[in-house]
């Protein structure tokens, strides 16, 4: 040991230096630890990339479907709730809205027939194109026709 060197010897350089030489040379263990870590990393990042591809893709479909039929329905609802505050005594305003209300929901306005595959193929013309929606439309232009009102939604 050299008298200069008052904490460390000679074996502990060659201690520091083998701890070195592993470390710049990996072993075969560690190289699998890296290949397992990177192979679980590559699964993991290829299910997430699947999932935002496919999920995304539908996710639009569906949404520029659905939020016109939504619209119409709640313009309906609406209309007639705000006529329904307007005139509460008036038993044939009282008498449409609890049919439409009824009617949109046996309708199922977003039930899955109405969105099998992209809904465009059985509804080209959109949200056009749904009859419960348009039955509906149709028979409140009706009722506030013949009340003298002309309402547009």
């Amino acid at each position: 040991m050299d008298n200069d060197d008052v904490w460390g010897s000679d074996a502990d350089d060659e201690v520091m230096e083998t701890r070195r030489e592993q470390e710049a040379h990996p072993t075969a263990k560690d190289w699998a630890a890296l290949k397992e870590l990177h192979s679980n990393q590559g699964y993991k990042d290829g299910i997430h990339h699947g999932r935002t591809s496919s999920a995304q893709p539908g996710f639009d479909a569906g949404y520029s479907t659905a939020s016109p039929l939504g619209l119409r329905a709640g313009r309906l609802l609406g209309v007639l709730h705000s006529l329904h505050i307007r005139h509460p005594s008036d038993n044939a305003i009282t008498e449409l809205l609890d049919w439409v209300e009824e009617k949109l929901q046996d309708v199922e306005v977003f039930g899955k027939e109405y969105f099998e595959g992209t809904g465009r193929e059985k509804y080209a013309g959109g949200a056009g194109g749904h009859a419960g929606i348009g039955e509906v439309e149709g028979r409140v232009r009706e009722v506030l026709k013949e009340m003298g009102l002309e309402i547009r939604f």
